[in-house]
């Protein structure tokens, strides 16, 4: 026997937001790019940009020598979009460093990382 038109309809509407809000929730947001990029060798930057692919809410970032301590070196947060611009209050001696950072999208979602690179004294940097 089938089933009457508006029963169908409400099943298929039912899946659909069932279905739709399940992805929605599963698309959280990513790091696109940073600069400096991971794994660079650069002079001692001004900045340091994390983008985003959705606009992120800020939670915390830290900069910390590799296998050292954190580094107080970082300023306010200004938000452009996608985009995060930490300032960089100090020079950076030659060295390992690591940016760690949260974030929050906006189904709620925390998303943490880090972007690791390396000071090195003028000659050799690469971006």
């Amino acid at each position: 026997m089938p089933f009457p038109p508006k029963t169908c309809l409400y099943a298929a509407l039912t899946a659909a937001l069932l279905f739709g809000n399940i992805a929605f929730a599963q698309a959280h947001t990513k790091l696109v790019t940073s600069q400096p990029a991971a794994n660079a060798q650069i002079a001692s930057p001004a900045e340091i940009t994390l983008t985003f692919d959705e606009l992120p809410t800020p939670i915390v970032a830290t900069l910390k020598a590799v296998g050292g301590q954190e580094i107080t070196a970082l300023g306010a947060v200004r938000k452009d979009g996608a985009v995060l611009h930490y300032a960089v209050t100090r020079a950076l001696a030659a060295g390992k460093y690591e940016l760690s950072f949260r974030v929050t999208s906006a189904d709620a979602h925390v998303t943490a990382g880090s972007v690791v690179f390396t000071v090195v004294d003028g000659a050799g940097a690469t971006k």
